[in-house]
């Protein structure tokens, strides 16, 4: 993940999802502030998305996992990335 990606999502105005394998690479740019929120957990951060959809945030989110697993469960749960 490029430290400017969750960042220039929040300057957008939308809800970024960065999805990234390298947990120390997530950890190190919440820990900096590019990023907003970190998730482990898929259902959580479904939930997570939903609410921000509804509550029309702007917010950056990190997901330690694999990018498929969350195009299948973003699919499955109906949430349609815009």
């Amino acid at each position: 993940m490029i430290a400017a990606q969750p960042k220039s999502g929040n300057i957008a105005g939308c809800i970024n999802e960065c999805i990234e394998v390298n947990e120390k690479e997530i950890y190190t740019r919440y820990s900096q502030g590019w990023v907003d929120e970190v998730f482990t957990d898929l259902e959580a951060l479904v939930q997570r998305v939903r609410k921000a959809k509804n509550d029309k945030e702007v917010v950056s989110i990190a997901y330690f996992g694999n990018v498929i697993d969350v195009w299948e469960t973003f699919y499955a749960s109906d949430i349609q990335v815009e």
